[in-house]
């Protein structure tokens, strides 16, 4: 892990001064993810050398998701179309889910035109994080976001004609990043971790009876990492703590 740490702070070096001369200007994507990644590496290593070289706990619930499987969810989910800031229509066509070390990305692409208007069209590419920020309480399934940082927007069509980037780019990439955050409101994560246990009833043989009980768990998120292509997720069961 730290020779990789090594080469993202000297990339980070160079991007840092590509802010310093877009002072207006939005990072790319691939910029934003590059920073993103280095400061999820950079917390790693810290917690490395807090807890005596573990990295993961092993007195909570630990739920491993390949990216693979992620993919699949997000395939099924495809195509998706939904107006965004009541101004432009994007359906997207196509996304890429990335478990890099140290952070999660998500790559939407699609096309995006104005919700009322000309009939003016762009190829546009969301970037966003995957963040894991629940467990449904009745299901006890995942639930993830997407936590957009990029919006990029690409060559203008009208009336099928490619014409050079217009005013739908430029307000494509002027609107709040905000806004973007509703094509993946809620990404259900189909494992499933069980919200009580279930305790069989005993006797009355032997002379000793014991009714069914069923112990809630009261599990929650502690802790979300993305390394070797898995979510590595830290999940802390209340319940269990309680019956100690």
């Amino acid at each position: 892990m730290r020779p990789s740490l090594a080469l993202a702070l000297a990339v980070a070096a160079v991007a840092g001064g590509c802010r310093e001369r877009q002072s207006e200007a939005r990072l790319s994507g691939q910029e934003e993810n590059l920073l993103r990644r280095i400061r999820g590496l950079e917390a790693m290593q810290k917690e490395l050398r807090a807890n005596d070289g573990r990295l993961l706990r092993f007195d909570h619930v630990l739920v491993v998701v390949r990216e693979p499987f992620i993919q699949q969810v997000l395939d099924a989910g495809l195509p998706l179309e939904q107006v965004v800031a009541n101004r432009f229509r994007v359906r997207l066509t196509a996304a890429r889910v990335l478990l890099e070390d140290g952070f999660a990305s998500l790559r939407l692409d699609g096309r995006a035109s104005l919700e009322h208007g000309t009939g003016a069209a762009a190829e546009i590419t969301v970037h966003a994080g995957l963040d894991v920020v629940d467990l449904d309480p009745k299901t006890g399934v995942l639930r993830g976001r997407a936590n957009v940082f990029a919006v990029e927007a690409r060559r203008t069509e009208l009336l099928g004609l490619d014409v050079p980037a217009g005013q739908l780019v430029e307000d494509l990439s002027r609107e709040k990043l905000e806004a973007f955050e509703a094509l993946m409101s809620v990404i259900e994560i189909p494992v499933s971790v069980a919200s009580d246990i279930e305790l069989p009833a005993v006797g009355p043989e032997g002379g000793v009876s014991i009714g069914l009980e069923r112990m809630p768990l009261g599990a929650t998120i502690h802790d979300v990492k993305s390394f070797h292509h898995r979510l590595w997720i830290s999940v802390r069961t209340s319940g269990l703590e309680a019956a100690h």
